[in-house]
């Protein structure tokens, strides 16, 4: 019988601003409103973070209210704010 999968130690994240490194390249900052055992997360407050099309221009950033990720896209998150 697989063994289930423990909630993540995000609990003293909720809150606070982190950023999201995501599959295919993709960056979100927000803020942590709720996850679930499948480390699918909502941002509120959030931007995505674009690579520019040409090197060496400034990254294309677009604001968004809020946002779902599912769990599997997560490839890490990193706290922004102070714990």
């Amino acid at each position: 019988m697989p063994k289930e999968i423990q909630n993540p130690e995000l609990t003293q994240f909720v809150r606070k601003r982190i950023s999201v490194k995501m599959n295919q390249g993709r960056m979100v900052i927000g803020v942590l409103d709720r996850f679930d055992k499948y480390l699918n997360i909502v941002l509120t407050e959030a931007e995505e973070i674009r690579k520019p099309e040409n090197p060496g221009d400034d990254p294309i950033i677009i604001s968004i209210d809020s946002i779902f990720i599912r769990g599997q896209s997560i490839i890490t998150i990193e706290p922004l704010d102070m714990l």
